[in-house]
């Protein structure tokens, strides 16, 4: 009996050293999934991929996260199937405030994609805010945000069609010039 004590005891001790959060504060935010801590350690959030520089949506994904955690003192947990640190030297870490989940929300409020690459503990949760914010067409999944998208695809088509159509036009009066002498 004593020996399951102690070994339970163990258990426990390793469990809370495992599950513990470090604190830290938000000194700048990089993108819409990363951010710099004021200890000059950057931490890419865990199981969420929000755009990349000069990219559509960006800007958004960016405040939105700024907005939510910087000059904040936040939570950092790491995950049991995830590494600590990403080969980009990155800590890999869930990010808590005031017992809010960031990451999830940043999903659920449709500012970041449920990024499903890597296993990761919290995926089905992260998957299904996706899903729920796709159907709320909130954020990047808005109808507006997409139309714009749709519109700039076109509009790319577009361009594309009449750079086409001018070279076709030039080659065709090259060709009739030739043929006329």
């Amino acid at each position: 009996m004593h020996r399951t004590i102690q070994i339970f005891t163990l258990l426990l001790f390793f469990t809370a050293f495992l599950c513990s959060a470090e604190t830290v504060k938000v000194k700048w935010v990089i993108d819409g999934d990363t951010f710099l801590t004021e200890d000059e350690k950057k931490v890419r959030m865990i199981g969420i991929n929000a755009t990349e520089r000069d990219t559509w949506f960006y800007s958004e994904a960016k405040f939105a996260l700024i907005d939510k955690i910087k000059n904040q003192t936040v939570n950092l947990y790491t995950d049991s199937k995830s590494p600590a640190i990403d080969k980009h030297g990155r800590l890999l870490r869930y990010v808590e405030l005031n017992g809010v989940d960031i990451n999830k929300e940043m999903i659920e409020e449709g500012w970041a994609y449920a990024f499903l690459r890597y296993p990761f503990d919290r995926k089905i949760e992260y998957k299904a805010a996706e899903v729920t914010a796709q159907k709320a067409q909130v954020g990047l999944w808005g109808s507006e945000n997409n139309n714009n998208k749709s519109n700039k695809k076109k509009n790319s088509d577009l361009y594309i069609y009449f750079i086409l159509s001018f070279i076709l036009v030039i080659i065709a009066l090259q060709l009739f010039s030739k043929i006329k002498r």
